[in-house]
């Protein structure tokens, strides 16, 4: 992925827009990669940077010095009639499709690659490489599980997506229902 193009798209001005076009990159790579090779993904791990993180949810802002405007900005009263009852001129249904979906980078992201039926595992850079990512103080910018922790939570996820079960009840009845309960005092 062209770091400069995520960049970029991580500082669109219009939070749906900036959105859909940071999902799309992440998108267009993985249908591609789907569509070409001989042998499919049992899952994809997608790994994205710290900037799309803080600038791809819902409540997120681009810093106003850093803002690019995209011109095909719709109202909101139009995008909610194009929702509703497409225009006749393409253009306009083209430019209302960041707004068919929340500005959430994760859920568009997973809502997108459904119909490819392409389990994703999606990670923060951060999450791999802590120690990369400090503050002015010198800590970390946040706080991860110990390397086993996120290992053993990594493989699980990924045992589970690429369709296998990584533990079962042993000796169940056919036709029960278990319910596990913990009490913390």
């Amino acid at each position: 992925m062209d770091p400069h193009e995520l960049s970029r798209s991580c500082d669109i001005e219009d939070r749906h827009q900036r959105v859909n076009a940071v999902v799309r990159l992440y998108t267009d790579k993985i249908r591609s990669a789907v569509l070409s090779e001989d042998a499919n993904a049992s899952v994809w791990f997608v790994i994205i940077t710290e900037k799309v993180y803080s600038r791809c949810r819902p409540e997120s802002m681009v810093p106003s010095e850093q803002r690019i405007t995209r011109e095909a900005a719709l109202s909101g009263g139009i995008v909610k009639r194009l929702l509703s009852s497409p225009s006749l001129y393409a253009e306009l249904n083209e430019d209302a499709i960041p707004y068919r979906y929340q500005p959430h980078f994760h859920n568009q992201l997973k809502a997108l690659l459904l119909d490819r039926t392409t389990p994703t595992q999606i990670i923060r850079e951060s999450t791999l490489a802590p120690d990369d990512f400090l503050n002015q103080w010198g800590r970390r910018i946040r706080q991860v599980g110990s390397e086993s922790e996120v290992a053993w939570n990594l493989s699980t996820a990924a045992f589970y997506k690429a369709g296998a079960r990584p533990w079962k009840l042993a000796f169940v009845r056919p036709g029960v229902c278990y319910l596990g309960l913990s009490i913390q005092t």
